[in-house]
């Protein structure tokens, strides 16, 4: 799996933060991403991680799993986003993972 920041996602330049319109994930695409465009990510310096890697790694395996061990992309979502964003807000800011174009639920794992 791999972790890169989207085209949407926000730019500084001289103290301001710059969002650029959310897109609309294609027919038949999910995307998980670690905030909404106006917010930054953080990282827990602790784990090595940025917090929305951590917990959704966590999630991943098995954390995230519901009554019958599966791990659902709307479940990761569910488990994730309540996670990252009191973690976030332990360090003043604001950080909401979020789920697009994921009209069906799938299992992950």
């Amino acid at each position: 799996m791999e972790c890169q920041a989207a085209s949407g996602s926000p730019k500084t330049t001289g103290g301001q933060v710059l969002a650029a319109a959310p897109a609309e994930a294609p027919p038949k695409v999910a995307a998980l991403s670690a905030s909404l465009a106006n917010e930054i990510s953080g990282t827990d310096d602790e784990q090595g991680h940025g917090l929305f890697t951590y917990y959704l790694l966590k999630g991943l395996n098995g954390e995230a799993a519901g009554p019958g061990g599966e791990v659902t992309l709307k479940g990761l979502h569910e488990y994730l986003q309540p996670r990252v964003q009191d973690e976030a807000r332990r360090s003043n800011r604001m950080q909401t993972p979020q789920l697009q174009g994921a009209s069906d639920d799938f299992r992950l794992r």
